[in-house]
C-alpha cells in the first residue's frame, strides 16, 4: 500500500528538487516503487498463464507474496535500529531486489520461486529505509519536513504508476521474462544512485566485514522465505496461527493502556484498515483475472490494452486527485464543518463499495452477452482511488497520533501487520468464492460472486463507522 493525503504549497514542493541529495533519495524510491508494483501487476497473470495455476492458487500466492513484503519490513527494521548501518540496509535493499527479479527473468519454476524469495527479502530492507533517511539527514528541520515528504510520496507514485504501462506493453509484445528484465533495470540505476551518495560521503562507507556479516541474516531468511513460497498453505497455517497472539496484544495493550480511549480507537483503526486491505487489493487479484477475461480493452485507438496496465491506474488518479480532496477538506474546515477520522474513513468505504457495486451490476448485465466496457472499470478504480485518500492517510495519521510517544514505532509495525492480513483475506476471499463455484476460469459468477460480497462488507463497514461516530458524540454529552 502507498502512503498519501499529504499537500503542501507547489513553491515548497519545486523547491525540494534543488537539494540533490533529496533528489538522488527519491529517485532511489521511485526506481525501487517501479521495480516493485511492476512485477505486482504481472505476478498473478504470469503463474495462470505461465506455470497454469489455477486462479485459487494463483490468488492464494499472490495473497501470501503480498503479505510476506509487509511482515518482512518489521525485520528490517529492527536490523536497521540495532545492527546494520543505513548504507548498508539501502544497498541489501537495493541489491536484493535486483537479484531476484533477475531470477524471475528465467521461466523455470524453481528460479521464479527463489527470485521472488529474494524480492521479498529485498523489500524488507528497503521499506523502511528511505523514510528512516529522510527523518536522519533531515531531522533539524521540521518546518520543511512535510514538502520533503510530499516529494517522497509523489516519486513513489510515480514509479508505482509508470511500471504497469510499460510492463504491460512489453509484455504483450515481447513476452513477460522480457518486463521482468525492464523492472530489474530500476534497481540497477537505484545502486548506482546510491553509489554516488556513498562516493560523495553522504552515506557511511561499507566495510568488507559488515557486508558479509550481514549474510547471517540474509541467508536463512531466504530459505525460510523460498520453502514457504513453494508450500503456501503453510504461510496460510503461519498467519492464521499469529492470529490469536497479535489479537491478544492488543488486549494486553488496552487492558494496561491508561487511556483506554485512544486505545479503542486505534484497535479500530487497525481493523478498518486491514478491511481496506482486503477490498483494495482484489484489484491485484481477482479484478486482474476479470479484466484479463471479460472487459473489452480497446481504449484510445489502441486494440487489446493489457489488463497489468490497468493496475497503473490508480497511483495516477492518487496524484490527480490528492490535491483536489486536500482542498475541498480545508474549505469544509474553513465553514467549521471539520469531518472527523471515523466519517472520513466511513466515506471512503463508500466509495470503495460504489466502486464495486458498478462491476457487480455491469458484470451480471454484460459478461454473460460480450465483453464489459473498459471505461466502467477506470470509473472503479477511480473511485477505489478515491477511498484510498479517505482511508490511508487518516488511519495512519490516528494511529501516529494516538500511540504512546516511546511506542509510535510498535503501533507502525502493527499497522503493517494488518497490510499484512489485509492481502491474506483479500486472497481468502477470491478462493473463497471462487471455490464455491464453477473452477472454469471462463465462468464470470466467480468474479461477480466476490464483488458482491466485496459490495456489502465495504457498505457494512460505512455504516459501522458512521454508528461508532454517533455513538462516541453521544458519549461526549452524556459525560
Amino acid at each position: 500500500m502507498k502512503s498519501s493525503g499529504i499537500t503542501v504549497s507547489m513553491q515548497q514542493f519545486t523547491d525540494k528538487f534543488k537539494d540533490p541529495k533529496l533528489l538522488s533519495l527519491v529517485t532511489i524510491q521511485l526506481l525501487q516503487s517501479f521495480t516493485f508494483y511492476g512485477v505486482r501487476s504481472l505476478l498473478v497473470l504470469y503463474l495462470t498463464k505461465n506455470f497454469f495455476f489455477s486462479d485459487q492458487n494463483a490468488l492464494s500466492l499472490y495473497g501470501n507474496i503480498m503479505a510476506l513484503l509487509y511482515l518482512t519490513p518489521l525485520l528490517g527494521g529492527i536490523l536497521l535500529d540495532r545492527y546494520l548501518k543505513p548504507s548498508l540496509v539501502l544497498f541489501l535493499g537495493i541489491l536484493l531486489t535486483q537479484f531476484g527479479t533477475l531470477l524471475m527473468v528465467f521461466p523455470n519454476k524453481e528460479s521464479f520461486f527463489l527470485g521472488l524469495a529474494i524480492l521479498v527479502m529485498g523489500q524488507g530492507f528497503f521499506k523502511p529505509i528511505i523514510p528512516f533517511l529522510l527523518d536522519y539527514f533531515y531531522k533539524d528541520q521540521n518546518s520543511a519536513r512535510e514538502a520533503r515528504y510530499t516529494v517522497y510520496y509523489v516519486m513513489l507514485n510515480i514509479g508505482a504508476c509508470l511500471s504497469p504501462f510499460l510492463c504491460g506493453f512489453v509484455s504483450k509484445l515481447y513476452g513477460m521474462s522480457y518486463a521482468f528484465m525492464i523492472v530489474s533495470t530500476g534497481s540497477l540505476i537505484a545502486f548506482y544512485l546510491a553509489f554516488k551518495l556513498m562516493r560523495k560521503e553522504i552515506l557511511s562507507p561499507l566495510t568488507l566485514r559488515e557486508s558479509s556479516s550481514s549474510l547471517l541474516y540474509i541467508l536463512p531468511s531466504i530459505g525460510v522465505l523460498f520453502i514457504l513460497l513453494s508450500n503456501p498453505h503453510w504461510i496460510d497455517f503461519l498467519l492464521v496461527a499469529l492470529f490469536p497472539m497479535v489479537l491478544g496484544y492488543l488486549a494486553y495493550k488496552y487492558f494496561l493502556s491508561s487511556e483506554k480511549r485512544n486505545m479503542r480507537n486505534i484497535i479500530i483503526c487497525l481493523l478498518a484498515f486491514c478491511f481496506f486491505v482486503t477490498l483494495f487489493e482484489q484489484v491485484g487479484g481477482s479484478m486482474i483475472l476479470f479484466m484479463e477475461r471479460f472487459v473489452n480493452r480497446d481504449m484510445f485507438g489502441i486494440s487489446d490494452i493489457p489488463a497489468s496496465t490497468f493496475l497503473g491506474l490508480n497511483p495516477l488518479f492518487l496524484i490527480l486527485s490528492s490535491g483536489i480532496v486536500a482542498k475541498v477538506g480545508q474549505s469544509l474546515e474553513e465553514r467549521e464543518l471539520r469531518l472527523s477520522s471515523f466519517i472520513r474513513i466511513g466515506i471512503g468505504f463508500l466509495f470503495i463499495s460504489l466502486g464495486f457495486l458498478i462491476v457487480w451490476k455491469l458484470a451480471g448485465l454484460y459478461a454473460f452477452r460480450g465483453k464489459l466496457n473498459a471505461l466502467w472499470i477506470l470509473i472503479t478504480l477511480f473511485l477505489h482511488s478515491l477511498g484510498e485518500l479517505f482511508i490511508v492517510p487518516t488511519t495512519l495519521s490516528l494511529i501516529t497520533r494516538l500511540a504512546p510517544l516511546k511506542e509510535k514505532g510498535l503501533y507502525l509495525g502493527l499497522w503493517g501487520i494488518s497490510v499484512a492480513y489485509g492481502h491474506f483475506l483479500a486472497s481468502f476471499m477470491g478462493r473463497l468464492v471462487m471455490s464455491s463455484e464453477s473452477n472454469d476460469p471462463l465462468n464470470a459468477t466467480n468474479y461477480q460472486h466476490i464483488f458482491l460480497w466485496a459490495t456489502t462488507i465495504s457498505f457494512c463497514l460505512c455504516l459501522i463507522l458512521l454508528l461508532l461516530e454517533q455513538l462516541k458524540r453521544q458519549t461526549r454529552r452524556e459525560g
